[in-house]
């Protein structure tokens, strides 16, 4: 189902901070093909960078004491290898995006995914650049992440210049950001001013996300050799995450920009929106391939900033008749089940047969 179509589908892969030691636990013992996909990413991992230790292995060990775990070897390598998984199933039901969309960490799945690269290559990408992530988190671990119902014109006006140390490291929509900060005392102070809207979120990471923190590692990202893409006429179009703009073979994955700078949701999400009404859409399906879902309220504030003539309202399952928004998987619901219900909506909205 590659291309433009009457009904499109979009495949949103997120990034990291969704998960969790039991994450998809009931999918991986009850479907075939997420399993098999995730042993064989798990122990290609294990054999060629991870000196026998399985990754997989490594979150069901983990605590559970609710803590976040900062490991990005970890981290890169379980969203990886979840977010494969699920495209894998979706596929075996005949389900193809036309667009993917990758977010930061969740990059490496959808360039893998997409068909712009290969495993070794992906996988090669994914140990360099979780290599540069633990080397920030060692260097500046007190960094603070924080979502903020807020746009990027109204932080820039009325506060960057008094917190000068807090900076935009995503734009998600007109009114929701992602900002970061190694300064805790501008951030304590920015919280205080702002207490009263109720606007701020803080994430539970010591990562201060594609800012200035980031630059610790320059020097280290800019000796990774990159990472050639293969014919991107055989490939499903991905956007990249700090462009905001479809990857192309002139415009290859760059390693640095990926964990530095501002991620532009915004620009991506009206950009699709645009390209596909102006290419005939009328329906369209986004599939957040995510063990929890996120999104939902950035794709219904983009919809409305676009002022589409076509994509006017969102809705979570098959009742609108024009764009519905789905999780591949919600930690709040059994795992089968729920992808089972995904996957029959999507068929039944998208008129899909096996």
């Amino acid at each position: 189902m590659n291309g433009i179509e009457e009904t499109s589908i979009v495949f949103h892969f997120c990034g990291q901070g969704v998960q969790w030691k039991t994450m998809a636990l009931s999918l991986y013992n009850e479907n075939s093909i997420f399993r098999n996909s995730m042993n064989r990413i798990d122990n290609y991992l294990k054999e060629n960078y991870f000196n026998g230790e399985s990754m997989l292995n490594k979150l069901r060990s983990l605590k559970d004491d609710g803590k976040k775990d900062d490991d990005q070897f970890l981290i890169h390598s379980i969203l990886f290898m979840f977010q494969v998984s699920i495209f894998e199933i979706f596929k075996s039901e005949g389900i193809y995006p036309s667009f993917i969309i990758g977010i930061s960490c969740g990059e490496m799945a959808s360039l893998y995914c997409s068909g712009a690269l290969s495993l070794k290559s992906v996988c090669d990408l994914l140990y360099e650049r979780a290599k540069l992530m633990d080397k920030v988190v060692k260097i500046n671990p007190f960094g603070i992440p924080f979502f903020i119902r807020m746009g990027n014109e109204e932080f820039i006006e009325k506060y960057s210049k008094r917190y000068p140390d807090i900076e935009i490291c995503a734009i998600f929509s007109d009114d929701s950001l992602l900002l970061g900060t190694c300064n805790n005392d501008q951030f304590e102070n920015f919280s205080q001013e702002i207490k009263e809207k109720g606007i701020l979120r803080r994430i539970p990471s010591t990562i201060s996300f594609h800012s200035s923190a980031m630059d610790c590692v320059k020097e280290d990202a800019l000796k990774i050799k990159d990472i050639e893409f293969k014919n991107s006429n055989s490939t499903i179009p991905v956007y990249c995450s700090y462009t905001g703009k479809l990857y192309k073979e002139s415009n290859s994955f760059n390693i640095f920009k990926s964990i530095r700078d501002c991620i532009q949701i915004k620009k991506i999400y009206q950009d699709f929106l645009k390209s596909l009404e102006s290419n005939g859409t009328k329906k369209l399906i986004l599939v957040e391939i995510s063990p929890h879902p996120n999104p939902l309220q950035i794709l219904l504030q983009n919809v409305k900033s676009l002022k589409s003539n076509v994509f006017k309202m969102v809705s979570t399952d098959d009742s609108n008749e024009k764009i519905i928004y789905l999780s591949s998987l919600n930690k709040n619901n059994d795992d089968n089940i729920h992808i089972n219900n995904v996957i029959e909506t999507i068929k039944n909205f998208a008129k899909i047969k096996k």
